[in-house]
């Protein structure tokens, strides 16, 4: 039997420093061989193991999780993607049904020729000169839409009264269904005679005196087409 002497001496060989002072010098050990030998690529795989084995156990409980850092900075911009695939061909679409015909006297693709609306008014401008003793000088009037009959004209020279007929005036010409209305703005030695059609009118002036050597007129028109019968 060993003697009381020699125990207290072998148990302070063992535990040197207590039981944490042995844990940490078997890690010291373990992290020893790890980095020399295996650094060095001498021990055999089952000491290996026997290394992690030691390791393992002796090797400290993962800490409390620490406080959230603070967000870091924003990283640079990537590069653009690539460009993608061309997306499949759509499927054609159904073809739409056809449009009704216009009624007659309104302007529509399927009517060959437009004309102006029973009631409907067109109003425009006119002039005619001329410079040379005994001329003969035109005025043309253009309608935008073409009249299913040929409109009856009326001219009113400045200071002739509004009548049933055409009660507008050179500001706001208007036209009674059926009826030209000329208003003069000006009319300087000139005699007028009025040729209207479906399309417009022509008016031809003329001195009323040969001696003056000019003529000059300008005034507005306006045009509305017939009621139906």
């Amino acid at each position: 039997m060993l003697s009381p002497l020699r125990k207290r001496a072998g148990r302070r060989l063992r535990e040197p420093f207590g039981k944490a002072g042995l844990t940490v010098a078997v890690i010291a050990l373990v992290f020893a061989m790890l980095g020399g030998a295996y650094a060095a690529g001498k021990l055999t795989s089952k000491q290996k193991k026997e290394v992690e084995k030691i390791a393992k156990k002796y090797a400290g409980k993962d800490g409390a999780p620490g406080a959230q850092g603070p967000k870091g900075d924003q990283g640079p911009k990537g590069d653009p993607g690539a460009k993608g695939d061309t997306g499949a061909e759509g499927k054609q679409g159904t073809a739409g049904v056809d449009g009704q015909d216009g009624e007659d006297g309104v302007c529509s693709v399927s009517a060959p020729e437009c004309v102006l609306p029973p009631g409907a008014t067109l109003v425009g401008n006119f002039a005619g000169n001329g410079v040379s003793g005994g001329v003969i000088a035109y005025a043309s009037i253009s309608f935008g839409l073409r009249l299913l009959s040929a409109p009856q004209p009326i001219r009113l020279v400045p200071g002739d009264p509004p009548t049933e007929e055409c009660p507008g005036s050179a500001e706001t010409p208007e036209a009674k269904p059926g009826f030209l209305c000329l208003y003069y703005e000006v009319k300087e030695n000139a005699f007028q005679n009025i040729q209207p059609n479906t399309s417009g009118a022509i008016v031809e002036l003329s001195e009323a005196d040969s001696s003056v050597g000019y003529l000059f007129v300008r005034g507005t028109w306006a045009v509305t087409a017939p009621e139906p019968e």
